[in-house]
């Protein structure tokens, strides 16, 4: 989905599916079936950006270093570490705060049903009120918060081309200045693929040898079953993404 939409257009989604969801479970918390249903849709739409947010940190770095000329990875793993602990932190303490405030009660049994099952005294409704708000509410305002963000202010990824070619001819005339030679970071990127490539075929083959030794068999036409079934597969992918244009 990232690869069609886009990150920010991806994020926006994720906050209209969680506010949706959310709040339809969160207005009908007494139909079972529309919270079910409103909580997958929101589940989905949280994973979403939840999973995406994480992307923009290395974009975030770049853009410092871009206007700042400084590189802050361990200062930013750090802080995104300390305000993911003291957030959870404050979030369990306004939930707790909550639940005092509206009168939450320590479950009391005061009997059991005709097939022995306990029942258990009803919390106030202002208590049932604050658990349902913090469980669905707080979703409701996350997406709110990630779609206001991504739609109307945050644009970092319409930049980063231009951040990419200015940080990468920056450290090119730094390797020259050096004598160094410069291997831009999608190189050489592509050649540790290429090296693991080689290696992991180096592997399969000194197995297969070894295979083939053990049971008697003969190495090229085992081999060029592999490779048959190589083929095969590549032919198929092609074929998809043929028809997909």
């Amino acid at each position: 989905m990232i690869r069609k939409l886009g990150r920010r257009v991806t994020m926006i989604i994720g906050g209209v599916m969680s506010m949706v969801g959310s709040g339809v479970a969160f207005m009908m918390a007494g139909n079972t079936a529309a919270v079910y249903g409103g909580t997958a849709v929101s589940g989905i739409g949280t994973m979403f950006f939840m999973y995406s947010i994480n992307t923009f940190i290395g974009d975030s770095i770049d853009h410092v270093e871009y206007s700042q000329g400084i590189r802050a990875e361990g200062i930013t793993a750090a802080l995104v570490g300390f305000v993911h602990s003291f957030s959870n932190g404050i979030g369990q303490g306004l939930f707790n705060l909550g639940l005092m405030i509206a009168g939450y009660t320590t479950p009391v049994q005061i009997g059991t049903d005709a097939d022995g099952i306990a029942l258990y005294a009803d919390q106030t409704a202002a208590a049932t009120t604050w658990i349902n708000f913090s469980y669905q509410g707080a979703f409701v305002l996350m997406g709110l918060l990630f779609f206001v963000l991504f739609a109307f202010f945050n644009d970092i990824e319409a930049h980063m081309p231009t951040v990419h070619d200015a940080l990468q001819e920056r450290k090119r005339a730094e390797c020259e200045a050096q004598g160094i030679e410069y291997i831009p970071a999608q190189e050489l990127e592509r050649m540790e693929k290429e090296a693991q490539k080689a290696e992991a075929e180096e592997n399969r083959i000194r197995e297969l040898k070894e295979y083939c030794a053990k049971r008697g068999k003969d190495f090229d036409t085992e081999n060029q079953k592999v490779l048959d079934k190589r083929a095969k597969k590549a032919a198929k992918k092609a074929a998809r993404k043929a028809r997909k244009k």
